[in-house]
Protein backbone atom coordinates (compact mmCIF):
# COMPACT_ATOMS: atom_id res chain seq x y z
CA UNK A 1 0.00 0.00 0.00
CA UNK A 2 1.04 3.53 -0.73
CA UNK A 3 0.58 7.21 1.01
CA UNK A 4 0.70 10.34 0.17
CA UNK A 5 1.91 13.79 2.05
CA UNK A 6 2.08 16.96 0.52
CA UNK A 7 3.00 20.45 2.17
CA UNK A 8 4.68 23.92 1.46
CA UNK A 9 7.77 25.18 2.86
CA UNK A 10 9.55 28.34 2.99
CA UNK A 11 13.73 28.11 2.28
CA UNK A 12 15.93 27.11 3.66
CA UNK A 13 14.39 23.61 5.41
CA UNK A 14 15.57 20.47 5.90
CA UNK A 15 12.90 17.35 4.91
CA UNK A 16 13.39 14.70 7.50
CA UNK A 17 14.38 10.96 7.32
CA UNK A 18 11.71 8.98 6.69
CA UNK A 19 11.86 4.80 6.16
CA UNK A 20 8.76 4.42 4.60
CA UNK A 21 9.14 7.04 1.88
CA UNK A 22 9.43 6.19 -1.53
CA UNK A 23 9.89 8.91 -3.51
CA UNK A 24 10.39 12.56 -2.29
CA UNK A 25 9.23 15.18 -5.04
CA UNK A 26 10.43 18.68 -4.56
CA UNK A 27 8.99 21.74 -6.97
CA UNK A 28 10.49 25.14 -6.55
CA UNK A 29 7.46 27.36 -6.90
CA UNK A 30 7.57 29.46 -9.76
CA UNK A 31 7.43 32.52 -8.18
CA UNK A 32 10.68 32.01 -6.87
CA UNK A 33 13.01 34.48 -7.51
CA UNK A 34 16.17 32.68 -7.46
CA UNK A 35 17.40 29.42 -7.65
CA UNK A 36 16.43 26.92 -4.92
CA UNK A 37 19.25 24.38 -4.07
CA UNK A 38 18.80 20.10 -3.47
CA UNK A 39 21.30 19.20 -0.74
CA UNK A 40 25.00 20.16 -0.21
CA UNK A 41 25.37 23.84 0.26
CA UNK A 42 24.13 26.98 -1.80
CA UNK A 43 25.74 27.04 -5.25
CA UNK A 44 27.30 23.00 -5.12
CA UNK A 45 23.95 21.26 -4.96
CA UNK A 46 21.33 20.04 -7.62
CA UNK A 47 19.35 23.62 -8.89
CA UNK A 48 16.22 23.52 -9.38
CA UNK A 49 15.36 26.98 -11.35
CA UNK A 50 11.69 28.92 -10.42
CA UNK A 51 8.80 26.45 -11.52
CA UNK A 52 11.56 23.00 -12.12
CA UNK A 53 10.48 19.77 -9.95
CA UNK A 54 12.37 16.51 -9.49
CA UNK A 55 11.68 13.11 -7.93
CA UNK A 56 14.25 11.72 -5.46
CA UNK A 57 14.27 7.90 -4.29
CA UNK A 58 15.73 8.63 -0.86
CA UNK A 59 14.73 7.77 2.62
CA UNK A 60 17.21 9.92 3.96
CA UNK A 61 17.60 13.61 5.12
CA UNK A 62 17.28 16.26 2.30
CA UNK A 63 18.36 19.70 2.84
CA UNK A 64 16.56 22.28 0.44
CA UNK A 65 18.25 25.65 0.63
CA UNK A 66 17.69 28.96 -0.81
CA UNK A 67 17.14 33.03 -0.59
CA UNK A 68 14.55 33.21 2.56
CA UNK A 69 11.23 34.34 1.28
CA UNK A 70 11.93 31.76 -1.81
CA UNK A 71 9.85 28.53 -1.28
CA UNK A 72 9.06 24.75 -2.23
CA UNK A 73 6.15 22.33 -2.53
CA UNK A 74 6.86 19.08 -1.04
CA UNK A 75 5.38 15.67 -1.83
CA UNK A 76 6.50 12.44 -0.30
CA UNK A 77 4.87 8.83 -1.95
CA UNK A 78 5.33 6.17 1.48
CA UNK A 79 5.44 2.17 1.66
CA UNK A 80 2.63 1.62 4.39
CA UNK A 81 3.50 -1.57 6.39
CA UNK A 82 0.74 -4.35 6.04
CA UNK A 83 -0.67 -4.06 9.24
CA UNK A 84 -1.17 -0.53 9.27
CA UNK A 85 -3.13 -0.69 5.71
CA UNK A 86 -6.90 -0.94 5.53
Amino acid sequence: MTDQSIETQVLPVTIAANPLRKTLFIASHPANDNIVWIGGEENTGIPLLPGEKLPFDTTEAVAVLGQAGDWVHIAELMTVPASEGV
